[in-house]
């Protein structure tokens, strides 16, 4: 039961996501460890494994953050199911790779939340949107290796 060791880490990331991470923004926006969270465990765990993770992690990430509720309890697994399908048809070892599926995920991820927002009635400008998704993206993708090495222990 060595995958169970992975829950814990999502919780000291999402902790961490909203402690320490809130006061290190850069241009309004910071790395968002649980969504590196969700494609750790789609790249490591069967898919019952990575859905509840990705389940887990998307509420948690719903319970820390203002705005609609439940919009990334839904899409956290959309994402880890993506991921897990997409890694079986691409080997997905090195960190580069493993950097450039994180930083599209997160485009997507934000792409999307930002489009649902939008579509609620939420006003947000054009420029501020494409900050947010373009800057979280890099910095979710630079720190997604030390996410891989750190979370390394409760998997191997």
């Amino acid at each position: 039961m060595k995958k169970w060791n992975f829950l814990p880490i999502i919780l000291v990331l999402g902790l961490l996501q909203v402690t320490i991470l809130d006061y290190l923004r850069f241009f309004y926006a910071r790395p968002d460890l649980l969504l590196i969270s969700v494609a750790v465990a789609a790249l490591v765990f069967d898919l019952r494994s990575s859905l509840i993770f990705g389940l887990f992690a998307g509420l948690l990430k719903d319970v820390f953050s203002p705005g609609v509720f439940g919009l990334n309890t839904v899409l956290f697994p959309l994402w880890g199911y993506l991921v897990f399908r997409l890694s079986r048809l691409i080997p997905i070892e090195e960190d580069i790779l493993r950097m450039g599926l994180v930083f599209i995920l997160t485009v997507l991820h934000n792409a999307v939340m930002g489009v649902l927002l939008i579509s609620q009635g939420e006003m947000i400008s054009f420029g501020i949107f494409l900050r947010i998704v373009v800057v979280q993206a890099i910095l979710t993708a630079l720190v997604s290796p030390l996410v891989f090495k750190l979370s390394k222990p409760a998997y191997s």
